[in-house]
């Protein structure tokens, strides 16, 4: 999935690092902030990382599909984190772009 990280524009990239270190501190409503303030980078990682433009990746029978992402964002929602936090953070996961994030590979 590096090929959709290298996709983002820096300012997505840069925003990206930094909303995944306040998930990794539990800081919500900082990440809250972020995304809600931020409305052109948050856009750019939406529609990258969104089930709508996104299909070969979300149809049935895939391994990860429209079920798993939708999971990802119930769980977010579900921690206190908002509607559009709660969808970039399922792509981030979906992708698996926290292993990137976190600088475990």
């Amino acid at each position: 999935m590096l090929a959709i990280f290298l996709s983002f524009s820096s300012d997505a990239k840069s925003m990206l690092f930094d909303i995944f270190k306040l998930y990794q501190t539990k800081k919500i409503s900082e990440v809250n902030n972020i995304v809600e303030k931020t409305t052109n980078t948050t856009d750019e990682i939406i529609s990258k990382l969104s089930p709508e433009n996104r299909p070969k990746y979300f149809s049935s029978g895939k391994i990860f599909d429209i079920t798993t992402w939708t999971a990802y964002q119930t769980n977010f929602m579900e921690n206190g984190y908002s509607e559009l936090a709660s969808s970039l953070l399922a792509g981030v996961f979906f992708f698996e772009l926290d292993e990137l994030l976190s600088g475990e590979k």
